[in-house]
């Protein structure tokens, strides 16, 4: 089989010799069958050694079919990269069922995960407006300001149960005490909720402030504690006025 092309060098027949025009002819023809053999070897095993880099270039730059990746081992998983003029996707997957996938096209970036995390990692992570699915959440981290549209739910990461979260509605009381359109902090499950400023901490209502307990208000300012009860007024647990 042949290697390279100095195989046609080295062939080449030696027509100054003595002999009649049908031995030249004989040797000339098969030089022709050396070469011919060659060539078709050559053409049939072209690689990327046999190209400059500029018309590796050129030659990419005329793939007008999809390309499509696939590898896969039965032990490990798959990983698959498509390459079509819609877009471009790409799929790891493990034997557990775990896979995350990328999908790029004009319309966007489509990422999906499953059995897994998703990190977006970076010194400097920059975005937009991310809007959930069912258009109720929308974060614009790129202002520095977050919106919410319907409302936030925190849960336990550890056990799945409902810690709280922070919505609005349109059911409040229509009161003095509280309005019909309100946006509030809740707990859920039993747990407390507390606010804590390292500086200094304000509420301030335009027309009132209302709290409400099911047992006592505690203010707390220095070493006095003062309480307010159903039955009267306390001073570091001494009562210091009685409902009148």
């Amino acid at each position: 089989m042949p290697g390279n092309f100095m195989t046609a060098d080295t062939s080449f027949p030696d027509l100054s010799g003595k002999g009649d025009m049908k031995e030249k002819l004989n040797a000339i023809s098969g030089y022709l069958y050396v070469l011919l053999e060659q060539l078709r070897y050559t053409l049939g095993n072209l690689g990327e050694e046999n190209f400059n880099q500029t018309e590796l270039e050129n030659i990419g730059k005329t793939i007008t079919e999809p390309v499509k990746i696939k590898l896969q081992e039965t032990e490990e998983g798959l990983t698959e990269l498509t390459v079509t003029v819609g877009g471009i996707s790409s799929r790891v997957e493990d034997m557990d069922g775990r896979f995350s996938q990328v999908e790029q096209d004009v319309n966007g970036l489509n990422i999906q995960s499953a059995g897994g995390t998703t990190y977006i990692t970076g010194s400097h992570v920059k975005t937009g407006r991310i809007l959930s699915q069912n258009g109720l959440s929308e974060i614009n981290l790129n202002t520095g300001m977050a919106k919410l549209s319907g409302s936030y739910q925190i849960n336990n990461p550890e056990t799945s149960e409902t810690v709280g979260g922070i919505k609005y509605d349109t059911n409040g009381e229509g009161t003095a005490q509280e309005a019909k359109n309100r946006m509030y902090l809740y707990t859920d499950s039993g747990y407390a909720m507390k606010l804590q400023a390292d500086g200094n901490l304000s509420l301030q209502g335009d027309e009132l402030i209302y709290i409400k307990s099911g047992r006592s208000v505690v203010i707390s300012v220095g070493g006095v504690r003062w309480r307010f009860s159903a039955d009267g007024i306390y001073r570091n647990d001494q009562k210091v006025l009685s409902p009148a």
